[in-house]
């Protein structure tokens, strides 16, 4: 039905979101893994590191920052086998060294998906970039 909505519609859409090469040619949807190109865990750690300053900033210059912060967390679509590539270290983690300040597809580089982030495919709705910065279309007017 026209204008319903449809939870996680596009969780699995190469048309929508950043994607591996691999990711663009599998066959079923069920063949991919939503991923989360910096893990939660890293995201939540660092945005309670910066609660610990919040009480001496306004709510607006709070919200402000969380709203940066999830804006560097793109989505990524991988294959299962992919998937299984992000293991170990990576799989909560941004791997050796790694860290929330560092470029959020480093652990793809990192896990040998892609070697740069570059590799990744991004899809022309604009909303990500290769440096992992969500574009809103508040942004583009």
């Amino acid at each position: 039905m026209k204008g319903e909505y449809v939870r996680d519609a596009v969780k699995r859409d190469v048309t929508a979101l950043p994607h591996t090469a691999a990711a663009a040619r599998v066959l079923s949807p069920s063949e991919l893994r939503h991923e989360h190109a910096v893990p939660r865990k890293i995201v939540r750690e660092h945005l309670t590191s910066l609660h610990v300053r919040w009480s001496d900033v306004d709510e607006d210059t709070a919200l402000a920052e969380i709203a940066e912060v999830l804006d560097r967390c793109p989505p990524v679509l991988v294959t299962i086998e992919e998937d299984r590539q992000l293991g170990g270290p990576l799989r909560a983690g941004m791997g050796k060294g790694g860290s929330f300040e560092e470029a959020p597809f480093a652990r793809y580089v990192r896990a040998g998906l892609v070697a740069s982030a570059g590799e990744l495919r991004f899809p022309p709705n604009g909303l990500w970039t290769p440096e992992g910065r969500y574009r809103s279309s508040a942004k583009h007017q």
